[in-house]
């Protein structure tokens, strides 16, 4: 049986992620005054190196889960800080429900138990 088109879906997350850490790494002038708003001037250039390699992680289909993951993880931070500083959910919250959608459709047994 095909696989649903949606599964697709994670380009989007993933094609957000990759533009945000190009921002971090080219140390666009408005992601550092705002990552020095935060008290996290310095973290910016690792955070940006970082969103990368979880991308990679999820492309490479062998560690997709473990990008899956992380990724989520990753999410939950950005959401954490957010909530922390009193600025909207929006970037955190979208990355990941789209990751979670087009896992759903990509691989199940990340959900479901087998019994």
């Amino acid at each position: 049986m095909a696989k649903s088109k949606l599964r697709y879906i994670f380009v989007l997350p993933l094609l957000v992620m990759v533009a945000s850490a190009s921002a971090k790494l080219l140390q666009a002038p408005q992601i550092q005054k705002d990552f020095e708003k935060i008290g996290a001037g310095d973290l910016m250039l690792p955070l940006g190196i970082l969103q990368l390699v979880l991308v990679a992680l999820f492309l490479v289909p062998k560690t997709r889960k473990l990008g899956f993951l992380f990724i989520c993880s990753y999410c939950g931070g950005i959401i954490a800080t957010r909530l922390l500083n009193g600025e909207a959910l929006g970037p955190g919250l979208l990355i990941g429900f789209f990751m979670w959608v087009a896992m759903w459709f990509e691989d199940r047994s990340m959900f479901l138990s087998r019994a």
